[in-house]
């Protein structure tokens, strides 16, 4: 649902980019990452994909907006029966190939 963009600036500095399926930017997850450019890029993107994926289970769960304007906290049950397996998924789109046979030709 929400997927990480790359923005390359004329001077050669990459910027990831949170943005949701319909390519529009999420505002405060992106300034975040804009607060901390002065870390390495790579750190920047893996900020980026975890709140990408904490985005994909607030959406799918809870508001926490919300929640945070209402000075309410996430439960224990939120944080261990929802929250932690859904970020304990594998999230990677790498193929793995089980039976790989190499032939001289």
């Amino acid at each position: 649902m929400y997927k990480t963009i790359i923005i390359k600036h004329e001077d050669g500095e990459r910027l990831p980019c949170l943005v949701d399926d319909m390519g529009m930017p999420l505002i405060l997850q992106n300034e975040y990452i804009m607060k901390k450019r002065g870390l390495g890029w790579g750190t920047l993107d893996k900020y980026l994909r975890i709140l990408g994926y904490v985005c994909e289970w607030e959406y799918k769960n809870i508001d926490i907006f919300q929640r945070i304007s209402e000075g309410k906290f996430l439960t224990e049950s939120e944080l261990t029966g929802s929250l932690l397996p859904h970020l304990r998924k594998d999230f990677s789109n790498t193929k793995v190939v089980k039976n790989l046979v190499v032939s001289a030709v």
